[in-house]
């Protein structure tokens, strides 16, 4: 069996760039295999911005629209671990 690591975290806001350290020493530190960052309140994230959390490894994500007040999800994750096959809402 196959064990997979999975970081799920309200990071309540990502417009500091204090908050920006912590997420990436976190996600560098525990080397997950995917992470789920909620409430991050930013209106874009581009490829740079996840490399800077994630670090050097292989990796894609997925940035969901905004929908109403929410603040924003971003699901990062290590290509090499998993494998992406579609993203829905239930609304």
């Amino acid at each position: 069996m196959t064990t997979i690591m999975i970081i799920a975290w309200n990071v309540m806001g990502l417009n500091f760039p204090n908050k920006r350290r912590d997420v990436k020493w976190v996600l560098r530190k525990y080397c997950c295999d995917a992470a789920i960052l909620v409430e991050s309140k930013l209106e874009e994230i581009n490829r740079n911005i996840a490399l800077s959390f994630w670090g050097g490894r292989p990796f894609d994500w997925i940035f969901p629209p905004l929908v109403g007040r929410s603040g924003g999800i971003i699901v990062i994750w290590d290509t090499q671990a998993l494998e992406y096959v579609g993203f829905f809402y239930l609304f």
